[in-house]
């Protein structure tokens, strides 16, 4: 495997921001675990062989596939290929762009774990859709 990633880090005294851009060759039977952050996380796809298991639920990824975790929302990916994995992935303390009182946060914190984590489905016009493992 080999991997080439570009990452942009900014932290305050109250949040943190990061955007990394990644391409991992070679990427089938890397050992990607279930795992959680301490910020959200919006995950865009641009290319590979690949889907997300989101708390039980699976997400088949598509080019542009745009999805959402919150805080502790444990996800893996699981590799289907040897195609090139590539990705953007946006990590955010919530707090950074959103109050508790407005529509960002009920967006992101107002579903079931492991539900409606697909924001964006570019070939599906039902974006959401799901299949539960």
């Amino acid at each position: 495997m080999y991997e080439k990633k570009v990452k942009f880090h900014y932290t305050s005294e109250k949040s943190t921001l990061s955007v990394s851009h990644a391409i991992t060759y070679s990427p089938y039977n890397e050992p990607y675990k279930m795992h959680t952050h301490d910020a959200c996380e919006l995950y865009y796809f641009l290319s590979g062989d690949a889907y997300f298991i989101v708390e039980g639920t699976k997400y088949p990824l598509k080019e542009g596939s745009l999805l959402l975790f919150r805080e502790s929302e444990a996800h893996k990916v699981h590799i289907s290929s040897q195609l090139p994995y590539e990705r953007i992935v946006f990590s955010f303390d919530s707090d950074l762009i959103c109050s508790h009182d407005d529509g960002i946060h009920a967006f992101i914190y107002s579903r079931d774990l492991g539900q409606s984590n697909l924001i964006c489905d570019p070939f599906d016009s039902a974006s959401g859709k799901n299949d539960t493992m």
